[in-house]
């Protein structure tokens, strides 16, 4: 009997649902509410129609809460996700980025993109700046655009294609501010500068080209320097990040494109090609016309 009726939707369940709002069903629903047995429900009020109203609203009821319980779950869970905080370290790395980081044991970092916190020597109207990336915005074309903040607090919106040269900063703050520090200054210093703090001679510079020639003419290696391979091949130790900047800036200097040429990747210089010996006669020549007290020019 109660199966059929729960099932049909016959007349008197029409009428009973008319007459829902009209009857005072307080005590007997609430008694009815209490309880999880519809037979028992049924059994209480006689199956009279108070009775059917009582059962019919119970079931309503009951099953109103069984959704909004599951809905309020729900809300609840996402909630609670959306409110935890995001810790810098649990964002995302593009792939570009993941590729520099294994790439970047040598020198300029070729990274489609840059992470904010990220070093830079970049030009702007063409004139040389070096500050932190602050702001990184990705375009449509795959491209991006970086604020960058020199150490006078001065703003600068650039493109990617404008980054020179770029050096991830150390966790710690004061290490990262002091290598920050040291790459301002390492900017703003000459060539001459740059080549005495390196300790890197003009014969030293010329065994090093040797070496890369010789390389290539054995077929042992490849004719190409990158600055950290010179530090490493003068001084014998693994360059620092200040050392591969210098070493960088100092394979660009007059003095180094007598022996090397400059070789871009991704529209960034990273390497430098050891020229043929004839090349570097004509070159050397050439230096000396404009740079008499070379030691270069002594020799």
């Amino acid at each position: 009997m109660t199966q059929s009726i729960i099932e049909k939707d016959t007349p008197q369940k029409k009428k009973i649902r008319a007459q829902m709002s009209k009857h005072a069903t307080g005590g007997l629903l609430v008694l009815a509410f209490a309880t999880t047995s519809s037979d028992l429900i049924l059994r209480l009020c006689h199956n009279t129609e108070t009775g059917l109203i009582i059962y019919f609203s119970w079931q309503i009821m009951r099953f109103s809460l069984i959704n909004s319980t599951c809905l309020a779950s729900v809300l609840l869970v996402e909630c609670s996700s959306a409110f935890q905080p995001v810790s810098l370290y649990q964002l995302p790395l593009t792939h570009s980025s993941l590729e520099s980081k294994r790439g970047s044991d040598d020198d300029t970092v070729l990274a489609s993109t840059f992470p904010v916190g990220t070093f830079v020597e970049f030009e702007e109207k063409s004139r040389i700046h070096v500050g932190k990336i602050s702001h990184l915005e990705h375009k449509s074309n795959g491209g991006a655009r970086y604020t960058v903040t020199d150490s006078n607090g001065n703003l600068f919106n650039i493109a990617d294609k404008e980054v020179h040269f770029a050096i991830y900063a150390p966790n710690a703050p004061k290490a990262a501010e002091q290598l920050f520090d040291q790459f301002c200054q390492a900017q703003q210093a000459s060539d001459e500068a740059i080549q005495k703090q390196l300790e890197i001679s003009p014969e030293l510079l010329e065994l090093a080209w040797e070496e890369a020639l010789e390389n290539a003419e054995s077929g042992d290696g490849a004719d190409t320097l990158t600055p950290s391979k010179l530090v490493e091949l003068v001084h014998s130790h693994a360059a620092s990040a200040i050392e591969k900047y210098k070493a960088w800036r100092f394979l660009q200097s007059d003095l180094s494109h007598v022996f090397f040429k400059d070789i871009k990747d991704h529209g960034r210089i990273s390497s430098f090609k050891a020229k043929a010996r004839k090349a570097v006669d004509a070159a050397k020549q050439n230096f000396c016309q404009t740079h008499e007290n070379s030691d270069l020019c002594l020799v």
